[in-house]
């Protein structure tokens, strides 16, 4: 299993296929989700709405996405991330996302049209190269709140 978290207890799997997994870090009380390789459309949204579902069920204000292996994303899911993940992510209750950069410049650019939010007031996107600077932007923000 690959833990996007280095130094953290073993996260819990919540959905996993050969593209992308979504992980609970019960420890730090934060989802994850980490892009393993080139996804169709399909994989993709699958993935995300059910990293959805885990912010969701665990009243998470933050979540951290794991994009380093990211090799580009297309078009439809740059407005799909933009347009309905995103909004759908803050009505949720998450208020803080922390995303791992890929390596490739052709894959930053992709993902940057996507994270597009317009409503910062909402949710803020923090922009990070490496998983360890990440994690220490997410860690103090990541108190739970439980309804």
């Amino acid at each position: 299993m690959l833990d996007p978290i280095p130094g953290n207890t073993q996260p819990l799997t919540y959905h996993e296929d050969a593209f992308m997994a979504v992980y609970w870090h019960e420890q730090s009380q934060w989802p994850a989700i980490q892009w393993k390789k080139f996804s169709a459309t399909g994989a993709y949204r699958t993935a995300f709405d059910k990293f959805l579902e885990l912010i969701r069920d665990k009243h998470s204000i933050v979540a951290i996405t794991d994009f380093e292996n990211l090799t580009v994303l297309g078009s439809d899911d740059q407005v799909w991330v933009r347009d309905h993940w995103l909004p759908s992510a803050a009505n949720a209750g998450l208020r803080h996302l922390g995303v791992i950069m890929p390596k490739e410049n052709l894959a930053k650019a992709s993902l940057l049209k996507g994270l597009r939010y317009t409503d910062a007031s909402r949710l803020e996107i923090g922009y990070f190269q490496s998983r360890v600077v990440c994690t220490q932007w997410i860690r103090p923000l990541s108190r739970r709140f439980d309804n």
